[in-house]
């Protein structure tokens, strides 16, 4: 009487699917653990730091670079905002917030460090005041608006440029 062949390959293969989709299933759990504390920390309003993925162009010395370099949190040009996201903002987005947040459909955005301008100039809907450039308005009509239109909170800003609502003179 003979054996059948055995199929070591359909073996190691079914054995590799099943470590993979157990590895899938728990980065899955992991991403929801972290996004359910992000959102009962957002509903309880304890202060939260939302960090934008924000970078430079110019080395320590001074000199551009040609490639980006990321903005530590306490070094100069590294954005926050001066006041604490209401939950009904979560899962809202750039856009949402600063055209909430406007008067007479612009708001100014006053720059602790007047330099991150540079960095700015990268944000499609944000435009500078030609004459000032210590300050960036944010103008609902601009064509690049849909940049901040896909751009959620949690993505963009927190929390180290201060910004007041622009008062046109």
């Amino acid at each position: 009487m003979t054996n059948p062949p055995s199929n070591k390959g359909l073996k190691i293969a079914v054995i590799i699917m099943a470590i993979i989709l157990v590895i899938g299933f728990a980065f899955t759990a992991f991403g929801f653990i972290q996004f359910q504390k992000f959102k009962s920390q957002i509903k309880d309003r304890s202060p939260i730091k939302l960090v934008m993925r924000s970078h430079k162009k110019f080395n320590k010395q001074g000199n551009p670079t040609n490639y980006k370099v990321r903005i530590l949190e306490n070094e100069p040009g590294y954005l926050e905002f001066s006041e604490t996201l209401d939950s009904k903002w979560f899962g809202e987005t750039a856009a949402d917030y600063l055209w909430e947040n406007r008067t007479d459909e612009k708001i100014k955005m006053n720059l602790r460090y007047p330099v991150i301008g540079l960095f700015l100039d990268g944000i499609n809907g944000l435009e500078t005041d030609s004459k000032n450039k210590d300050y960036w308005m944010y103008e609902s009509n601009v064509a690049g608006m849909k940049s901040l239109n896909d751009t959620f909170l949690v993505d963009f800003i927190l929390i180290d440029f201060t910004y007041e609502r622009y008062t046109p003179s």
